[in-house]
């Protein structure tokens, strides 16, 4: 299995509100996806997703289409930076763990 870690950090808490429209309808469709069990941390600028998927392809399939996919196209105007960090694992790790991983070693998308 495979355990999805992201990180999106937004420009400015002011842009919370446009977040939370977008990640609403990311949540619905990840609830039909083949996910096999997701959490989310959300601050006022930092926010952090777990999500467990039986195989990368499953996880693509979510990530590139419908609602996530949108979101996703419209990051660049809500976000300044994302990371995302991939590893084997059927379980969660704890969310200091998780956050450890993901700024350390995950890639990074910046947007200017």
């Amino acid at each position: 299995m495979i355990v999805s870690i992201t990180r999106l950090k937004l420009r400015s808490a002011w842009k919370l509100g446009s977040f939370m429209s977008y990640t609403a309808k990311a949540v619905q469709q990840l609830n039909k996806s083949k996910c096999v069990n997701f959490k989310a941390n959300i601050g006022l600028t930092d926010h952090y997703t777990l999500s467990i998927w039986e195989n990368r392809k499953d996880m693509l399939e979510f990530s590139r289409s419908g609602d996530h996919a949108k979101a996703v196209k419209n990051a660049r105007r809500i976000a300044s930076e994302i990371r995302i960090y991939e590893m084997e694992g059927n379980e969660f790790p704890n969310w200091k763990t998780a956050k450890s991983l993901v700024n350390e070693k995950g890639k990074r998308i910046e947007y200017k």
